[in-house]
C-alpha cells in the first residue's frame, strides 16, 4: 500500500513524501527511526482505470461470424494469400 506523509523535521523544516508499506504501523515506524515528528500519515488510493475486458471466446461463434469469416478467408485466398507458410 501507498502512504503519503507530512512530518517535522529536528530543525523545524516540514517535510511531504510517500512511503510504500504493508501498513500504517510500518510507516509510522520508519518515519520515527529518522526521528521525525509525524504530522499526517494518509493511505493513498490507486488512481486506476477502471478497464472492462470481454472473453468473446468464450461465446459461442454464430452462423453470422462463419459467413463472415468464409467471406473474409474466400477473398484473402482469391487474391493469391498463401494459408501455409
Amino acid at each position: 500500500m501507498l502512504f503519503s506523509y507530512q512530518v517535522k523535521a529536528k530543525n523545524g523544516r516540514i517535510i511531504k513524501g510517500t512511503l510504500e508499506a504493508d501498513n500504517r504501523n510500518l510507516v509510522i515506524e520508519n518515519l520515527l527511526k529518522q526521528n521525525y515528528v509525524i504530522l499526517e500519515i494518509k493511505e493513498e488510493k490507486p488512481q486506476g482505470k477502471n478497464v472492462e475486458i470481454q472473453f468473446r471466446f468464450l461465446e459461442k461463434v454464430t452462423t453470422k461470424d462463419i459467413a463472415l469469416f468464409t467471406r473474409q478467408l474466400s477473398t484473402m485466398i482469391g487474391a493469391g494469400l498463401p494459408i501455409i507458410r
